[in-house]
């Protein structure tokens, strides 16, 4: 399912709408998906997959693709290989954090992430005028 919505659904979309839009949608589609797990239907359960696909396959290549444009071509290569080594480590956290508070808290955890994931997609509409501040081709760090 990530294929498709990497593949021919990312690409078409991103030709029609901006990727802070793309961010914002992706975030959306999270929500529903724990929102959705809140649910005990294996039914419903099951079918919050697809939304997970969804939202993290439209999401993550958008924020990799804004970052890469933030960081200009010089330190291009460096900022995607730092997101994708954090986005690794947060997946490894996220599992054993979600577990040690799923064990604690119950369902009630979804709900947390629903709102953590919902608080990223708001914050998220600030993307384009940040980006805007953001001087392209400024190096961030000095190099000798």
């Amino acid at each position: 399912l990530m294929v498709i919505v990497q593949g021919p659904l990312l690409s078409r979309l991103s030709k029609r709408v901006s990727e802070s839009v793309l961010i914002i949608t992706g975030n959306l589609l999270l929500v529903i998906t724990f929102l959705l797990l809140l649910s005990g239907n294996t039914i419903i359960v099951f079918s919050s997959a697809v939304f997970f696909a969804a939202g993290n396959g439209i999401m993550w290549p958008s924020v990799l693709s804004v970052l890469s444009k933030a960081a200009g071509k010089k330190f291009q290569g460096a900022v995607q290989g730092y997101a994708s080594s954090l986005g690794s480590l947060a997946s490894i956290l996220g599992l054993v954090l979600g577990g040690i508070i799923y064990s604690n808290l119950g369902e009630f955890t979804f709900v947390i992430s629903a709102s953590v994931i919902f608080l990223v997609a708001v914050l998220s509409i600030r993307f384009p005028a940040v980006l805007k501040q953001c001087p392209v081709n400024t190096p961030v760090l000095k190099t000798n």
